[in-house]
């Protein structure tokens, strides 16, 4: 690791780099890409995934690495763009909203990490 680097600085270079592509890619494949970009680069929603087990602590390094990657400006309305979801909460997400979701969801297959939980309706 570089000198006077810390890990989260690291990764914050690296975030940095791939939301640089993504707004080029964005910019440069359309016709309108860069008035697209324009028009919706401040109202982008992040969605981070980490693992279950990760501590506050930890939580919080990655939330400090999006904010050094400028995803976002950093005050309370910037942050509110950022949201940390665990990797089952994702799965689930993803769940509900591809072929698995029916009117009830009782069982989730793509989601064996359920155990025990609410019916939940859909819709």
């Amino acid at each position: 690791m570089p000198q006077g680097k810390m890990v989260v600085d690291l990764l914050g270079e690296f975030m940095r780099y791939l939301f640089e592509c993504s707004r080029t890619h964005i910019r440069r494949a359309q016709p309108d890409g860069a008035e697209v970009w324009e028009a919706t680069e401040h109202k982008i929603e992040f969605v981070l995934t980490c693992p279950d087990h990760w501590t506050s602590d930890q939580k919080a390094r990655l939330l400090e690495a999006a904010l050094l990657a400028k995803f976002v400006p950093d005050t309370v309305e910037g942050r509110s763009r950022i949201h940390l979801v665990t990797d089952n909460d994702a799965r689930l997400a993803f769940c509900l909203q591809t072929e698995w979701s029916a009117a009830v969801l009782e069982v989730c297959t793509c989601a064996p990490f359920l155990r025990v939980y609410p019916l939940i309706q859909i819709g």
